[in-house]
């Protein structure tokens, strides 16, 4: 399912909110379980645990960052844009 008509003079972070919005929608899945599903998306593709560094930084720093949030600080939103893009609903 490739998510149609993600704007592309949004910014990046903006796009990623609105694919897992859309993807959200089709599938009728609350907004959280959409991110933890791109979260373990990513894990499968690239072997980085997001879940495990976010927590990591809340315990030193004690604030949970959004995975959004951390998606960018951590200069791999181009990668996470592009899987959130290709999500597809589970048969």
């Amino acid at each position: 399912m490739n998510i149609p008509n993600i704007g592309k003079n949004l910014s990046p972070r903006r796009q990623l909110r609105e694919a897992v919005e859309a993807y959200a929608a089709l599938t009728g899945l609350d907004a959280r379980a959409v991110w933890f599903r791109l979260e373990r998306m990513y894990f499968h593709k690239y072997g980085i645990n997001l879940t495990d560094q976010r927590k990591a930084y809340a315990a030193k720093h004690g604030t949970l960052p959004t995975v959004a949030l951390w998606i960018e600080t951590s200069g791999i939103m181009e990668r996470a844009l592009a899987l959130a893009m290709t999500m597809r609903p589970s048969c």
